[in-house]
């Protein structure tokens, strides 16, 4: 079967996904059409089925799923991650990985480009069996200087491969005393975010 239309809107792509879902092969093809003469040419796009990106996200999420329940802290990490989400801006993006989540915003360099940084990352056994590792972008460290280093001097900040640092969560008592802190920050760095519209991207 073949639907053909004037272009495809968002409601036309979930309606594609549906039944890929189910595992049939669905695919939307789009055409660029140019006028030469009386002759219309199409130019076919690259087709793409629609589901690929839901099925690499949904890959992702359960690989950290599994991650979770066999390293055995996802209660831990859970709780963590609903803290800082909660936070954090309506226009926080969760970006999903092997070993936890990222929580980023949309930044706007000098040159004015648009892109997405992770300000605060959440991961599972990263550095260590019974750790949950909350990380601090560079770009905290970078534009939230006073809030930074006022972070540091409450909670023991060390130094990460990735970002600035990280907050090392080892037992439930190392997050009650991290916590109002943690949050306090990132609740600043929303606001802070929110206010300006925008994040330096640096």
């Amino acid at each position: 079967m073949a639907l053909v239309g004037l272009g495809v809107d968002e409601t036309a792509l979930r309606i594609a996904r549906f039944p890929g879902e189910a595992g049939r092969t669905v695919e939307v093809i789009t055409f660029y059409g140019f006028r030469d003469g009386d002759a219309t040419l199409l130019a076919r796009q690259a087709p793409v089925p629609p589901s690929t990106a839901d099925e690499h996200t949904r890959t992702k999420a359960e690989g950290l799923e599994r991650h979770l329940e066999e390293c055995g802290l996802r209660e831990r990490f859970d709780e963590v991650r609903q803290a800082l989400r909660e936070r954090m801006p309506g226009a926080a993006v969760e970006e999903t990985g092997k070993y936890g989540v990222g929580l980023q915003l949309e930044v706007v360099g000098d040159d004015g480009v648009r892109c997405r940084r992770t300000h605060f990352g959440i991961y599972a056994a990263y550095s260590g069996r019974g750790v949950v590792d909350v990380s601090l972008g560079l770009i905290l460290k970078n534009h939230y200087r006073d809030g930074y280093r006022r972070l540091k001097k409450e909670v023991a900040v060390k130094r990460w491969q990735h970002g600035a640092g990280a907050i090392p969560i080892e037992s439930d008592d190392d997050w009650k005393r991290v916590r109002g802190p943690l949050c306090e920050f990132a609740a600043a760095v929303s606001r802070d975010w929110e206010q300006s519209g925008r994040t330096p991207a640096g």
